[in-house]
């Protein structure tokens, strides 16, 4: 293992003062907690530029301008790539525009490259993005074989931290092959990941100073002309749950992608006001944090659910089963928690969600997504202590939609399961869900709470053809509040950090050692040891095990997690109490599993 560089700490990564005793609060206050964090999106943090920043604009106009001459060749090819949530939501745009375009006529040409392709986006996969020879090899399978047409791409990395060895690689070969690039990611450029990557020459620092070298244009810089490279990186604050990047950074980046290509398709630039819409995104924010009272209800409910070893199923339509998907896929990672937790589905299924690879339901379980799944496998199992949202938007009901879904809340009803609804409409439309499901305006369906947020606007502007991104936009932070405040209430984070995290790749064994530092008090080296003694739980680290490499390290965590052990709050109980032996700190943990219990427990 090569010896790591000391590195300034990310905005990314650093616990946000504003939710430090996110632990404590009720579910009304970690809602208001959210709220003020994603508030930072567009006011920004300390003197950084943010959202609403006139500097961040001018490089957005700059990219849409590129983007919007490529887009009218006939060999446009529009490249989004990312790891684990900024792969999803690459996914979640491509799928989008292609389909935006479709309904002008026009040839699909956005594709995404999600780190451990389709199957990422339904069960986590955080390891791949430490793989940048694999991050070459896709990028290199996107591009057109003739490299005369790669003047007719746009690529854009996501990675939240620039730390993403898959997108570090992406990068540095459009430098070398002239393909205009932007990296977009929310840390400052000199906080980018300055730890060799194994097997490559390069640190993720040292491709932005290669940027940097070739004349990249930049927040509150211009750049030499013809500018081939942009690093988009408006600072939008520390996440809620500290490094919790699926919830701001996801934000801004559905944000920034929706405006800058939604500018691009445009018919001409006059018609674009990228201020007016941010402020459209801001408003729909303020809007879906009004219904804070009745979604802490639903926070409350969903936290019980989980407590009880109950299971959450997301039951939605349209782009909204895209959100839902997204958002459980996301609490095995996060939380460690088990994939069956929470759940998603979506009407039409595959058909629906329009990934590359198709239907991957032969895959097993956890691949499958459609309504008619959730009948089959999980309707007769439901019991009461299950809780199933239907999640909806503002989409005309089929009827053949409207039946399965009534025939699916009959069987809910019948398992007494726990039932809810989360709605984002437009203000005009004034029916509420029961009434177009052809119930009667008093029926009480959706007992266990209801979270009906009405928009000005559903989409940007007053363009009804564009997709409803605003309603999106609202939805995913409802369902984010949801999980956050269910895994909150569960023990599942200690003050705002998320102390039971899968160590699955580079970035988080770093923020595994940190995590364990802030909460045992000990140093550094003590840490990582006290994290190796958890993953290959033994009472010794032997010289073998430490000169391992990260990913080495990283397999092994892997395999432990999935045999069910909890490697982070070992290792701070093992940091606390280093005389301890792995059998005493397993027992001090499954009497105390509430990791501040434990550490009060030791400390008394």
């Amino acid at each position: 293992e090569k010896k790591k560089k000391k590195m300034p700490a990310a905005i990314t990564e650093t616990p946000n003062p504003i939710t430090q005793h996110l632990d404590t609060a009720t579910p009304l206050e970690l809602v208001r907690l959210l709220r003020q964090t994603d508030g930072e999106l567009f006011h920004g943090w300390g003197a950084l530029p943010a959202l609403s920043d006139r500097a961040v604009h001018e490089v957005l106009e700059a990219v849409a301008e590129q983007a919007r001459s490529v887009l009218r060749r006939p060999r446009a090819r529009v490249l989004l790539s990312g790891c684990g949530t900024s792969g999803r939501i690459a996914f979640a745009v491509s799928r989008t525009f292609n389909a935006y375009l479709a309904s002008q006529q026009r040839p699909a040409c956005f594709r995404y490259l999600c780190a451990g392709r389709d199957p990422a986006l339904f069960l986590s996969q955080e390891a791949p993005e430490d793989k940048w020879e694999d991050g070459i090899a896709r990028l290199q399978d996107a591009l057109p074989s003739d490299p005369a047409a790669f003047e007719d791409v746009v690529y854009i990395g996501i990675t939240c931290g620039l730390s993403a060895p898959f997108i570090a690689s992406q990068v540095d070969y459009c430098l070398d092959h002239n393909i205009y690039c932007v990296l977009l990611g929310f840390n400052e450029a000199s906080q980018a990941r300055n730890v060799p990557i194994e097997g490559w020459d390069k640190t993720f620092h040292d491709v932005i100073d290669k940027m940097n070298k070739a004349g990249m244009m930049k927040v509150g810089q211009r750049g030499s002309q013809p500018v081939r490279s942009v690093l988009l990186n408006p600072v939008v604050g520390p996440e809620a749950i500290t490094g919790s990047t699926r919830m701001k950074s996801g934000t801004a980046t559905k944000i920034l992608l929706e405006v800058l290509f939604s500018a691009a398709l445009a018919p001409t630039a006059a018609s674009v006001s990228l201020s007016a819409w941010l402020m459209q995104y801001e408003n729909t924010v303020r809007a879906t944090y009004l219904q804070a009272e009745a979604l802490s209800q639903l926070v409350s409910q969903a936290g019980r659910t989980l407590c009880s070893s109950g299971h959450i199923y997301y039951l939605a339509r349209d782009s909204f089963g895209v959100v839902a998907l997204i958002d459980a896929s996301e609490c095995p990672p996060t939380y460690n928690a088990h994939f069956e937790d929470v759940r998603a589905y979506m009407a039409g299924g595959y058909r629906t969600f329009a990934n590359d690879e198709g239907d991957l339901s032969q895959h097993g379980t956890f691949y499958r997504l459609d309504w008619q799944d959730f009948a089959r496998e999980k309707l007769e199992h439901l019991t009461a202590q299950d809780l199933v949202v239907v999640v909806d938007g503002p989409w005309p009901w089929e009827e053949s939609q409207r039946q399965a879904l009534r025939d699916l809340l009959q069987g809910v009803g019948h398992a007494k399961a726990a039932l809810a609804s989360v709605v984002v409409r437009c203000v005009s439309d004034e029916t509420t869900l029961e009434q177009q499901l052809g119930w009667g305006a008093d029926a009480l369906v959706f007992g266990a709470g209801q979270v009906d947020v009405r928009l000005s606007h559903v989409t940007l502007g007053n363009d009804s053809g564009l997709p409803p991104f605003l309603a999106e936009l609202s939805a995913k932070l409802l369902l984010n509040a949801i999980t956050t405040g269910a895994h909150v209430l569960k023990g599942k984070v200690l003050g705002n950090r998320m102390i039971d995290l899968q160590v699955s790749n580079n970035k988080l064994f770093f923020r595994s050692i940190g995590i364990v530092s802030t909460f045992s008090g000990a140093d550094e080296t003590a840490s990582r040891t006290a994290l190796l003694r958890a993953i290959y739980s033994t009472d010794q680290v032997s010289a073998e095990q430490e000169k391992r490499d990260i990913s080495q390290h990283i397999q092994a965590a892997t395999a432990a997690a999935h045999g069910g052990a909890r490697i982070v709050p070992m290792a701070i109980v093992l940091a606390t109490r280093p005389a301890l032996t792995h059998a005493e700190a397993s027992h001090v943990l499954s009497e105390n599993p509430v990791v501040s219990k434990a550490l009060a427990v030791l400390k008394a």
